[in-house]
């Protein structure tokens, strides 16, 4: 593949994801408000989980379950490469993934954080993330 090949493919693939990103927030912000529910993954109700599973497969992105399958199947970047609309996830001291959100930019996410909240966006409130 020659230069121009590759950088007209980058540049394609490039546009596509800013507009999936976009697509991602949208659906994702279009949501704030709705209620935590525990294995919920519909607009009734979501965890993080189903939050994300959800926004992403309307974005014709199609995500495993759970938040530990999800990390695992993602391709990691780095904090400095993150953009909105990427995967944020969470960890605790051992590096096991407890979360999942998306990123919003500005060091906030876009989640369903827990029982008694809403879809909202928050401050990232830890080191212990990767993307």
């Amino acid at each position: 593949m020659s230069a121009e090949e590759r950088k007209k493919k980058s540049s394609r693939s490039s546009r596509s994801f800013a507009v999936r990103a976009a697509k991602v927030m949208r659906t994702g912000n279009s949501l704030k408000g709705v209620p935590y529910r525990y294995g919920g993954s519909t607009p009734r109700g979501f965890d993080c989980s189903g939050f994300t599973s959800y926004v992403y497969r309307k974005a014709g992105v199609s995500l495993p379950r759970r938040a530990s399958i999800q990390r695992a199947k993602a391709r990691r970047i780095s904090r400095s490469s993150a953009r909105k609309g990427d995967l944020v996830f969470f960890h605790d001291s051992r590096g096991r993934v407890y979360h999942v959100g998306i990123y919003a930019g500005g060091n906030r996410t876009l989640h369903s954080g827990r029982p008694g909240t809403r879809v909202s966006t928050v401050n990232i409130w830890t080191r212990n993330v990767s993307f």
